[in-house]
C-alpha cells in the first residue's frame, strides 16, 4: 500500500469518532442524527466531504484519494485552520473508509459511528460493513447508520431495549463461517443454542416482543441489523 501523505500536523487524540463516507445519505436524516451529538473526531472520507458540507458538519480530518470530491470544495476545507488532510494514492490496497477507520483506531477512538457507509454501490456497502470488523477486533463499539438501518457486530451478549431499538425489525446474519450457541430471549421468534452458518437467512426480520430482548452467542460473530421500513 502506498504511504499516506499528511498535509497538516497531527491533531490531538479523541474519544468519539464519526466517519462520514461517500455513500447515499439524506441530508435531513444526517442533520437530525447530529442533533445533540458531539464528536471529538469527524473524518470526512473522500466524497463524504460533500455530505458534511450539505449538513453543516465541520470535519477535523479529510481522508482519501479525493477522486470523488470536487476540487474547489476540497480546497475550501483544506484551507481552514485545524483541519488535517491525509491524502492517499489512488493506487492503494484498501478503500478510503477502511483507511479512515484505521486512522480513528490509531487515534484511540473509544466509540465510532459511520454515516454514508451504504449506498447504490453494493460492493462498497459490503466492504464498509466488513470494515466494522476492524473496530470490533479492537473492542471498540462501532455502529453504521443510515435512514433505515443501524448495523453493528456482536460477539457474546447484548440487550436491546424495545424503546431504544432502531426501527421495528432485528436481523442477525453470521459474519464468521458459523455462529454457535445462539439464544434469543424477548423476541417474537426465539432460539435456544442454535447454530447459524454463513449464508443462512434464518435470523432475518425478527421482532422484539418484550420490553428488553437479549441476544447471546457462544462462538462466532453476528451482524446485527436494526431496520425500519
Amino acid at each position: 500500500m502506498m504511504a499516506e501523505k499528511k498535509e497538516n500536523q497531527e491533531k490531538s487524540e479523541g474519544r468519539n469518532a464519526l466517519l462520514v463516507s461517500g455513500g447515499t445519505a439524506d441530508r435531513s436524516f444526517v442533520t437530525d442524527f447530529m442533533t445533540n451529538r458531539r464528536y471529538d473526531l469527524i473524518l470526512a472520507v473522500d466524497g463524504g466531504l460533500k455530505l458534511c458540507h450539505d449538513a453543516g458538519i465541520l470535519p477535523t480530518h479529510l481522508v482519501g484519494d479525493f477522486d470523488t470530491v470536487e476540487t474547489p470544495l476540497l480546497e475550501q476545507y483544506a484551507a481552514l485552520p485545524g483541519i488535517q488532510v491525509i491524502r492517499h494514492n489512488p493506487e492503494k490496497d484498501a478503500t478510503d473508509t477502511e483507511l479512515a477507520m484505521d486512522l480513528a483506531i490509531r487515534m484511540q477512538a473509544e466509540q465510532i459511528h459511520i454515516l454514508g457507509g451504504t449506498g447504490s454501490r453494493i460492493d462498497h456497502s459490503l466492504a464498509n460493513i466488513y470494515v466494522l470488523l476492524h473496530a470490533h477486533r479492537k473492542g471498540i463499539p462501532c455502529h453504521m447508520y443510515d435512514a433505515y438501518n443501524r448495523l453493528s457486530l456482536l460477539e457474546g451478549e447484548r440487550v436491546i431495549s424495545r424503546e431504544e431499538q432502531y426501527g421495528d425489525y432485528v436481523s442477525l446474519l453470521p459474519v464468521t463461517e458459523i455462529v454457535k450457541g445462539i439464544t434469543l430471549e424477548g423476541f417474537k421468534y426465539g432460539l435456544n443454542e442454535a447454530e447459524l452458518p454463513i449464508g443462512s437467512s434464518l435470523g432475518v426480520s425478527n421482532e422484539i416482543a418484550a420490553p428488553q430482548a437479549r441476544i447471546r452467542c457462544r462462538k462466532g460473530i453476528l451482524l446485527v441489523v436494526e431496520s425500519k421500513d
